[in-house]
Formats: structure tokens, sequence, C-alpha cells
């Protein structure tokens, strides 16, 4: 896999609009990250191959969760197949998921439900983003 991370990271400016985090806090999330990965692969592989949770592969799934650009084209950025890139989001955002589960709060359904708005053209939503309903 390219070394996109290092690259990406040299540009603060550029790294938070692909990724949504400051270099710093992307630190931070890796740290987690990895110590949760890490552990599961010792427990599910029998050769657990650790030199793939690197700050590539976050940098991969989070690009991914922030921008959801397509597999074919993180194949070419990344420089791996789109298989591969499949793989690697399947296997490992569940792990991002894991090492995050104590920073994220869902809202009960009654706090959700308090949060719809309505507008005449669009319908029901809870936010918007880039003017796309949520």
């Amino acid at each position: 896999m390219k070394n996109i991370y290092a690259e990406a990271v040299t540009t603060p400016n550029n790294f938070v609009s692909v990724t949504g985090l400051t270099p710093i806090t992307f630190e931070e999330v890796y740290q987690q990250f990895y110590a949760v990965a890490t552990e599961r692969l010792y427990t599910t592989s029998r050769r657990p191959h650790l030199r793939l949770v690197d700050r590539n592969l976050l940098f991969l799934i989070i690009h991914w969760l922030r921008c959801y650009p397509t597999y074919s084209q993180l194949s070419l950025l990344f420089g791996v197949s789109p298989g591969q890139i499949s793989r690697h989001i399947r296997g490992f955002l569940p792990d991002l998921e894991q090492s995050l589960k104590s920073e994220i709060k869902w809202p009960s359904l009654i706090e959700f439900e308090q949060q719809v708005a309505r507008h005449p053209t669009i319908g029901n939503f809870i936010g918007s983003i880039d003017d796309t309903r949520h």
C-alpha cells in the first residue's frame, strides 16, 4: 500500500479536509485503533499480520467514511486492488468502531425524535451536511 498518510500529513489543512481530523487527533485515534486491532488479530489469527495495522490503513478507513470514494478510486490512490480495499474496510472498520465506542454518544429515541425537522421541499430530516439531508 502506498504511503498516502505520510504525504497527506505534511499539509494539515488538506489532511483535515479529507479526514475531518487534525493530525494530532488522528494520532490519538490511531493509538486506540492500533490497540484494538492488534488485540483482535492476536486472538483470531494464528499468524497475525500486524504490519497491516498502520496509519495508512486508518487513513484509508477514515477517508472512506469522510468522503465515501469508490473502491476503484481508493485502489488508484493507495495502489492496491479494489478487493483488497474492500477487505481492509470490512475487516478493520469494526475495530475503529470499537476503539471509538467511548467517544460516540447516540441520542435516545426521544432525543432523536425531537431533532426531526420538516421542510416543505425536502421533507423530514435530522440535519443537513453539504446540502444533503440526513
